[in-house]
């Protein structure tokens, strides 16, 4: 039964995750006798990208006041709202698109994966380059994972569909946890990223609603994927100027 299910998570969550996380999770590096993003104290084995490098700790006022933080909170508030309307409607999206339920749900698999991927990569390049580059890759693949959608009946689309999304949500999972300490410092970390949670949590909770009333009003989901096409769009343009601001701040 799925109350047997609930049950047990919650015993895993409790009697497991809790003791592994007090017992190895720390509250920053330096209780390790580690720096961020460094070593041991040791020199480096090549120069650390300039962008890796965070001269002051910016206010959550000052940190809102620019354009790079909602470039980026702006395109995770968007694959939050996206994500979820099309994991809600999954089946829904499916059966307009004469696709089985089976083969519609299956598509998660390689889109995991491809997300898994895409994570590793997007983690491994992060210290290498700037990170508005990932953030244009992140809007570029929503923007493909969109039209998929609208095209969700044909073989091209079911392929931009499951690429797409998976290469943003890869993108997602690394920029969400890398962005904001290293663009605005770790001292306000909690407060400028719980403003970016909170705007995640509204986003997905607002995306279910919007693909239902598109099906309710019009027969179709046309309408609001063509609207969300339309975000992204934008956003790969404005992610050109989501620069560190930290290159502009005092050493």
């Amino acid at each position: 039964h799925w109350w047997g299910a609930w049950a047990l998570m919650g015993v895993g969550s409790i009697g497991i995750m809790a003791v592994l996380g007090w017992a190895f999770l720390r509250d920053n590096p330096e209780e390790c006798g580690l720096r961020m993003d460094g070593g041991s104290g040791a020199t480096p084995r090549r120069q650390p990208h300039a962008d890796t490098i965070a001269h002051r700790d910016y206010e959550r006022s000052e940190a809102l006041a620019t354009w790079p933080f909602w470039a980026f909170n702006l395109s995770f508030a968007f694959f939050a709202l996206f994500s979820t309307a099309f994991t809600f409607h999954i089946v829904s999206l499916g059966e307009l698109a004469g696709r089985p339920r089976a083969e519609i749900i299956n598509y998660f698999v390689p889109m995991a994966i491809l997300s898994v991927g895409t994570n590793l990569f997007c983690g491994w390049v992060s210290s290498r380059t700037k990170l508005k580059y990932l953030l244009v890759l992140m809007n570029l693949s929503a923007l493909v994972g969109v039209m998929g959608t609208l095209a969700l009946s044909t073989g091209y689309g079911a392929v931009a569909y499951v690429i797409g999304n998976g290469v943003c949500g890869g993108c997602f999972a690394a920029l969400t946890g890398i962005v904001w300490p290293r663009f605005f410092g770790r001292l306000r970390l909690g407060a400028i990223a719980g403003f970016g949670m909170s705007s995640m949590v509204i986003a997905s909770g607002v995306g279910p609603l919007l693909f239902g009333l598109s099906l309710a009003w019009a027969g179709s989901y046309a309408p609001i994927l063509w609207i969300c096409a339309a975000v992204p769009a934008l956003l790969v343009i404005g992610s050109m100027w989501a620069d560190n601001p930290q290159r502009d701040a005092p050493a």
